[in-house]
């Protein structure tokens, strides 16, 4: 809080309406500098993902049999994920040691 003091050396608190007044222009501020960042953070999340997808589009032009049988796969190893609690605890083995060795590179 700031402290004024006036010619006379008596300390000058601000109204309500002035602190209020300040408040809101200090988050009228704040929120245009977030909308600011959250519009370059949207764009770059759109390019991106555009980008994934314009990959994950020529993989599968170029290897359609192989995308078939991973796609066969995946919803084969989701399938068994559900459907068998051994299974769940032996993927989970598996992802964190996946976890683990990708996280230490």
């Amino acid at each position: 809080m700031n402290n004024e003091f006036d010619a006379s050396g008596k300390l000058v608190t601000p109204t309500v309406s002035e602190s209020v007044r300040t408040l809101v222009d200090t988050s009228s501020e704040t929120i245009d500098a977030i909308k600011t960042r959250l519009g370059d953070v949207t764009d770059n999340v759109k390019q991106g993902s555009s980008a994934a997808v314009d990959r994950t589009q020529s993989y599968i032009q170029a290897n359609p049999y192989k995308s078939l049988m991973i796609a066969f796969g995946a919803g084969y190893v989701a399938m068994r994920i559900k459907t068998s609690p051994l299974f769940k605890v032996g993927m989970l083995g598996v992802l964190a040691y996946l976890g683990t060795s990708i996280y230490r590179r």
